[in-house]
């Protein structure tokens, strides 16, 4: 039974690292900044969740389009070329997959 602690501790640092990492480095508050963020996202997508509870976590007003829902949605998604989902509009700059880097240059770079 001993021998799987290591291989559980790993498991746990993988499948968890952004909660750690967080807990580490509190997240900047861009509750007061003048940002403009756009997600094009569907509900099953769990990158999509992960988009979401980051912008949450960082305090980022967002407006989120379902593109299996709105044919709009899907027209605008296409238009910026959404191959794949989460297609973000941060600032004007668009971020294709899941980037939390990317998501905070954009932020960061607004302010």
């Amino acid at each position: 039974m001993k021998q799987y602690i290591p291989f559980v501790i790993v498991a746990l640092l993988v499948f968890k690292w952004d909660d750690i990492y967080w807990m580490i480095n509190p997240p900047p508050d861009f509750s007061n900044a003048q940002n403009e963020v756009v997600m094009y996202a569907t509900s099953w997508c769990s990158y999509c969740e992960k988009a979401r509870d980051f912008l949450n976590r960082m305090n980022v007003a967002f407006h989120e389009f379902d593109i299996e829902q709105s044919p709009q949605a899907r027209k605008e998604f296409e238009r910026l070329g959404g191959g794949g989902v989460p297609l973000m509009l941060v600032n004007g700059k668009v971020i294709s997959g899941y980037s939390t880097s990317k998501i905070l240059e954009y932020l960061e770079g607004a302010e």
